[in-house]
């Protein structure tokens, strides 16, 4: 069993190991690359009297860049910390216990006791556990909670058994 009490931190963290390689990021990324590659392509193969809309198509690349940047380390964040003070949900302490069966979530507004089978994802970094119950909702668990390293193990391990292999959702 531990207890949680979540910090700004671990919520910023978790949505950023959410967000981390998703599709959507990648597409971005394909589009941002194809502008500034088109712009210079461009610049280099077109008319003289072009060279305006090369331009355009490079600078509009770079824009995309520098916002994708500020959102990443500035935006997402800022936006990630107010929502955690306005949630008073996620400020307040709960416990978690686990067994072969279910994952137990006990707190002041949460009395829980979830079946392995209903979860659909899990992800781990070298600071937490999310565990998902639908494609935007998860559960943060920090190893900064857990008692030592052996339950850490023990945890992953039954995730892996359980729910599957990390980041592979099921169907």
């Amino acid at each position: 069993m531990i207890t949680v009490q979540l910090q700004e931190a671990d919520y910023v963290a978790a949505v950023r190991l959410h967000r981390r390689a998703t599709k959507m990021n990648l597409w971005n990324a394909g589009a941002i690359l194809c502008y500034l590659v088109g712009g210079v392509l461009f610049l280099i193969f077109s008319p003289a009297d072009q060279a305006f809309w090369a331009y355009v198509i490079f600078l509009g690349g770079a824009f995309l860049a520098m916002f994708t940047v500020w959102m990443h380390f500035i935006g997402i964040p800022r936006g990630v910390r107010r929502r955690f003070k306005q949630q008073k949900a996620l400020q307040r302490p709960y416990t978690v216990d686990w067994n072969d069966e279910k994952l137990t979530v006990e707190g002041e507004d949460v009395h829980a006791g979830i079946r392995w089978s209903d979860f659909i994802r899990w992800r781990e970094d070298e600071g937490l556990f999310l565990i998902y119950s639908n494609r935007i909702l998860f559960r943060i668990l920090p190893k900064r909670t857990f008692p030592d390293q052996t339950s850490i193990a023990e945890l992953s391990r039954l995730l892996q058994a359980k729910v599957g292999p990390m980041g592979k959702m099921k169907s």
